[in-house]
């Protein structure tokens, strides 16, 4: 991270100026000193950069054939979000997220299903959210990844984030979105 020269100069003397005793006397245990180079020693990293320009509004979800999990917000507000799918089973899955409509709520899609991976027609209230077709994130993606956004603009409805291939389909969480204030 690279930080102006006069920046680094001013909080130096600033801390010196704040930190002397007064006189020629060695700083004590309790005082600290700093030393001001023009100059920072350390160096970002490719990673330190990717990190810092990752957006935050990116939810993992983690796929491993028999089970699906999320790592991230359980609440989000509305607006433009990555999901990034980490596909570690060998079948084909996607990904989706999709708003609850008329009251429904994500345990009326698991009381539906029998067990994991069963699959059974879309109800009527359950709609699709908007994918959004905008720029990627930015965040560097495994070989097992794939990454797909959304635009979540429906606060009064419970939305629920799912997998499945053709034939199956694998609940993963509900997520409520909020509206931007």
């Amino acid at each position: 991270m690279r930080f102006p020269l006069g920046l680094v100069l001013a909080a130096g003397l600033a801390v010196t100026a704040c930190g002397s005793s007064g006189g020629d006397d060695p700083p004590s245990a309790t005082e600290a000193t700093t030393t001001v180079t023009a100059e920072p020693t350390s160096t970002s990293t490719t990673a330190d950069t990717a990190a810092a320009t990752e957006p935050s509004n990116i939810t993992d979800v983690i796929f491993d054939g028999e089970t699906c999990t999320v790592s991230g917000p359980t609440s989000v507000s509305t607006g433009q979000h990555y999901f990034v799918l980490n596909d570690l089973s060998d079948l084909y899955v996607g990904l989706y997220v999709s708003m609850l409509v008329d009251d429904h709520r994500f345990q009326d899609l698991l009381d539906l299903q029998p067990a994991p991976g069963v699959y059974f027609p879309k109800p009527s209230w359950v709609i699709y959210a908007t994918k959004a077709y905008n720029e990627p994130s930015g965040r560097a993606l495994t070989e097992d990844e794939t990454e797909q956004e959304y635009t979540l603009d429906q606060s009064e409805h419970e939305h629920a984030i799912y997998v499945g291939p053709d034939d199956g389909l694998w609940f993963c969480s509900a997520l409520e979105v909020t509206d931007t204030e």
